[in-house]
């Protein structure tokens, strides 16, 4: 979802709603440890409001809590995700 806010693949204010209600749909039937299911909720309402650099924060957040989760090329496309949405910002740390 992230990705859809990325420049070139910006989808229309109604479809970025649709698909954030379509994931929190998803989200609420898994079994997932509080805090990241609470950074992942917070990554799909920003997408869902369009918010790049609040998609950004969270998947930042999000970012070390499934480090050991993820392969090192899914990492990696995560990260590079999140600079992309994070525009230089220095409101946080990229991972």
């Amino acid at each position: 979802m992230g990705a859809g806010l990325t420049p070139g693949q910006t989808s229309a204010p109604m479809d970025l709603k649709a698909r954030a209600a379509g994931a929190k749909q998803w989200l609420a039937s898994m079994m997932l440890p509080a805090t990241v299911r609470n950074w992942v909720g917070a990554a799909i309402d920003a997408s869902g409001d369009g918010d790049d650099a609040a998609t950004a924060r969270a998947l930042g957040h999000l970012f070390p809590l499934v480090a050991q989760q993820l392969d090192p090329a899914s990492l990696a496309e995560m990260k590079d995700l999140i600079i992309e949405l994070a525009h230089d910002s220095t409101e946080f740390e990229v991972p």
